[in-house]
């Protein structure tokens, strides 16, 4: 099953090559797709509901949240106890259902949550018994999409592939306020580290403009100052704390819009003990680097270093100076060093910059409840963004 958060954005280039972003979407649109085999009488139902009630608005199981009853709920009780606590948006109006054996589903109005206690709306109380282990779902109200592939194999066993897309509604749709890991300068750092298991993609791109003119040339590029750098890779979701905290993640920054700061994440920055550290305890093997990464020139204006106690630092890039004796480039700092030890012996030290998304939509593929992989991309912008 995969789950899809999309906004959008329009990114344009401005005169002077820098980017603007404009929003079109004020609230996400949410989606499930995943695929079903039918058999039997399974199989007529979905027929007949696909057929019948395509056109209305379904109410359907947050599959990847599923919860259970901790203690028997009885017919006509208005308190229920679960195992863990429900979603972020599950707020007062939002509806839960009851999966149990051979039951018909059940669907109760939510009154207000607490922890992993749910009181119900008076005018919905626990319709029957069920007991404990009972599947508790929250549920989204969604439409079927105007055509659904819909294959029969036999006259007893079909298959489907569903797309269904949450409702907007009118209110605010809540969602886990988990802050940031790192704040620089008033921007968020995105540090927390990529599974690049199926290696890191990068593009590396100039944004170039083409004139079009109606006099003299016909046409010509204009000379870009805006270098992008596109990294994208997965993301393995362990629990829906971490789940959480990317949804959280993707909606302070609105998809494309926000900015924050990340790392490259390869290993480009060499440092190596400095020759000379009064003039900068940060040196790099080379004097290429002093030639290719001058300040002004590059969007990679900051280096993030790893501390030996795992914490993060930023350090923005003031100047370089060669030293061609001793074969190194020095990097000048506006914030100082100021560990025990060289910048050289910390376990990590990548280039980094400002960044947005590269993708308005953040799509997780649920393995099982809540395990899942995110696709996730980020691409530079300049200082001017």
């Amino acid at each position: 099953m995969s789950e899809t958060r999309e906004y959008l954005t329009n990114i344009m280039v401005s005169y002077d090559q820098t980017e603007q972003r404009a929003a079109l979407r004020s609230k996400p649109r949410c989606t499930l797709n995943f695929n079903v085999l039918l058999h039997g009488a399974e199989a007529s139902q979905f027929d007949w509901v696909m057929s019948a009630a395509q056109a209305q608005v379904l109410l359907v199981p947050y599959w990847p949240a599923l919860n259970t009853l901790a203690q028997p709920a009885s017919n006509g009780d208005v308190v229920i106890h679960l195992t863990k606590a429900l979603p972020a948006w599950v707020v007062p109006g939002e509806r839960l259902v009851l999966l149990g054996g051979s039951k018909d589903s059940q669907a109760v109005v939510v009154g207000a949550v607490t922890g992993n206690t749910v009181v119900l709306d008076p005018s919905t109380p626990v319709p029957g018994n069920w007991g404990t282990g009972t599947a508790v779902y929250p549920t989204w109200e969604c439409r079927v999409p105007d055509g659904v592939p819909f294959k029969r194999h036999t006259t007893t066993v079909s298959e489907a592939s569903l797309t269904l897309t949450r409702q907007v509604s009118g209110d605010d749709v809540p969602v886990a306020q988990v802050p940031a890991d790192m704040i620089y300068s008033g921007q968020e750092v995105l540090v927390r580290d990529i599974n690049w298991r199926d290696a890191m993609d990068i593009d590396m791109s100039w944004v170039t403009q083409l004139m079009d003119g109606q006099v003299g040339r016909t046409s010509y590029d204009v000379l870009s100052t805006l270098q992008q750098r596109t990294s994208s890779g997965t993301i393995l979701v362990n629990g829906h704390t971490e789940a959480d905290w990317w949804w959280s993640f993707f909606d302070r920054h609105k998809g494309r819009r926000g900015v924050f700061y990340a790392p490259t994440r390869s290993r480009d920055l060499p440092l190596v003990l400095s020759p000379t550290p009064v003039i900068s305890p940060f040196a790099v093997a080379g004097t290429k680097f002093y030639q290719l990464a001058q300040p002004g020139t590059t969007m990679l204006t900051h280096m993030m270093v790893r501390l030996k106690d795992m914490s993060y630092r930023l350090y923005k890039i003031k100047a370089m100076q060669p030293d061609y004796i001793n074969d190194v480039t020095y990097i000048e700092t506006v914030e100082p060093w100021d560990q025990p030890y060289r910048p050289d012996q910390s376990p990590v030290h990548y280039l980094a910059s400002l960044c947005r998304l590269g993708s308005d939509s953040i799509n997780i593929n649920w393995l099982t409840a809540g395990i899942g992989e995110i696709k996730i991309a980020t691409t530079t912008v300049g200082a001017n963004w």
